[in-house]
C-alpha cells in the first residue's frame, strides 16, 4: 500500500503521518 492510498483509507492530511508517505 502506498503512503497516499493509506492517508486516503484513514482520512489523514499528507503531513500528519510522515511515516505513511515513506
Amino acid at each position: 500500500m502506498h503512503g497516499g492510498e493509506a492517508k486516503k483509507l484513514l482520512g489523514f492530511p499528507p503531513n500528519s503521518h510522515p511515516t505513511l508517505s515513506q
